[in-house]
């Protein structure tokens, strides 16, 4: 196992931190560890995020590509989906 040393740690976050691990029952070491650990599963979920978002922006660029030049904006078409719906709810009116 890797040993850590950190050196320059402000008297106060020290004494925090060591109060901490003691109302927990821990020893600084082990709540050191865990602080690392669940900074490294934030880490790990941000890039995972940061992939997937990728892979969508990635994904409606290929649509964008794909959708012809001279289609109706999809505004006009909620649009006109709505005032549809809103005749036929009127009963044709």
């Amino acid at each position: 196992m890797a040993i850590l040393h950190v050196r320059n740690i402000p008297k106060p976050l020290y004494e925090r931190v060591r109060r901490i691990a003691a109302q927990r029952g821990q020893s600084l070491s082990a709540l050191v560890i865990e602080l690392l650990e669940d900074l490294d599963r934030r880490e790990s979920a941000k890039r995972k995020r940061a992939a997937l978002m990728r892979q969508i922006r990635a994904n409606i660029e290929a649509r964008r590509r794909e959708w012809p030049a001279d289609a109706p904006a999809a505004v006009d078409v909620i649009r006109e989906c709505r005032e549809e719906r809103e005749r036929e709810l009127m009963g044709g009116r």
